[in-house]
């Protein structure tokens, strides 16, 4: 008989997190009894063409989270979804002879692997990395008795525990160095590293083929700091170097979606919105680009450098967060606006220096795959398991 086996989401759609624990169901179906457990009803065979993933409907058991209505229909209130999300987990964990929570941390009792995807669970990591854009959202994360009130209910109803999660029966694995440096130095926990699967997207390999503008690909929030990303791209302009941004990524109609907005049209035509992509249109835009940028700080991984880069991107990211680990080169990491401004220029000045950061890229792409995280992740299912 096989032996079962759980893989945890709090809610799919279509993200990096989600990524990881479908490409974990097609890792693992043939050898086990999986069962996906999440928050939300969805639609799977999109999902699963969305992942080009070969798993079906019939190889799996889906068990949904009971919560009230109102919640299964919101986007918000992440902790409250996550608490009984969490609660029923923990209640039918024992069915399971392991289970492996795909975002983040889960205190199940069974024994679990955990991955890390970000560190959106702890608000002391949150408030240092948080911008500094001031929004709605924000001023709830900032008034701490109403913060505090809403993460208090939430524990309460989840009965969740941090240090039963991070307990040394479970597994820990984290998607980056920087992030298993984080957990060590915060919770003196020792953790492998497991990146998380990347989609390959179409790629040029030939350098000359490329149009020389930059793109930017990601959710558009204020921790991407996109207003930083134009910032950057507007000083290379000023010094005479006609490149051009196309910022690819869902423009809400939130505070911080109409502040982005509001920017781009005052910087004229040379900031291209090109609003959500996704399949052929997506994978043209990052293939036919010369330089991708990315603005987000204090990140665990960064799912749309990595994307970039397999694409062919020479792509700048910011020194603090895994991204720099992705790009895996001082020339293409950057401190400030200034920093990545001369880095850029120093680029766009020698063509012998731009092939030479793409051959380096090139060679990077078969760290972050599919294919190596899903036998990274048989190995760590057996030893748990064994």
């Amino acid at each position: 008989m096989k032996k079962k086996i759980a893989i945890t989401h709090p809610r799919i759609g279509k993200g990096g997190s989600e990524a990881a624990a479908f490409y974990a169901i097609e890792a693992l179906v043939d050898d086990y009894d999986v069962t996906l457990i999440t928050g939300n009803s969805f639609n799977f065979e999109e999902i699963v063409d969305f992942y080009d993933l070969s798993i079906s409907i019939e190889d799996i058991h889906i068990r949904y989270t009971p919560m009230p209505q109102l919640l299964h229909r919101t986007h918000t209130a992440a902790a409250l979804r996550g608490a009984f999300y969490h609660r029923f987990c923990r209640k039918v964990s024992n069915e399971y002879d392991l289970l492996i929570c795909a975002y983040n941390i889960g205190d199940f009792k069974k024994r679990t692997i955990n991955l890390i995807a970000d560190f959106s669970w702890d608000d002391e990591i949150n408030r240092e990395y948080s911008s500094a854009f001031q929004g709605k959202r924000h001023i709830f994360y900032k008034v701490y008795l109403l913060r505090a009130s809403y993460l208090y209910l939430s524990r309460l109803i989840s009965n969740f525990s941090l240090k039963r999660a991070l307990d040394r029966n479970n597994m820990v694995l984290a998607n980056s160095i920087w992030s298993a440096n984080l957990l060590k130095k915060k919770f003196q926990i020792n953790c492998d590293i497991l990146y998380p699967p990347v989609p390959t997207i179409a790629q040029k390999d030939k350098w000359g083929k490329k149009i020389e503008r930059f793109v930017c690909l990601g959710r558009i929030a204020p921790i991407k700091r996109i207003e930083k990303i134009i910032d950057i791209i507007k000083g290379v302009r000023q010094l005479n170097y006609n490149v051009k941004l196309h910022i690819i990524g869902g423009l809400g109609d939130n505070d911080y979606g109409r502040f982005v907005r509001r920017k781009c049209e005052e910087e004229g035509d040379w900031v291209v919105l090109e609003g959500e992509c996704f399949g052929n249109k997506k994978a043209k835009i990052l293939a036919e680009s010369a330089f991708g940028i990315h603005g987000g700080e204090g990140e665990a991984f960064g799912i749309s450098v990595a994307e970039m880069l397999k694409a062919g991107c020479i792509t700048y990211v910011p020194f603090n967060g895994g991204a720099a680990e992705i790009v895996g080169h001082d020339d293409l990491v950057y401190h400030d606006v200034e920093d990545a401004k001369n880095k850029i220029i120093s680029a766009l000045k020698s063509p012998e220096k731009r092939k030479k950061l793409f051959d380096h890229l090139k060679d990077r792409r078969e760290i972050f795959t599919n294919t190596a995280f899903m036998k990274n992740l048989q190995c760590h299912v057996e030893k748990m398991l064994n």
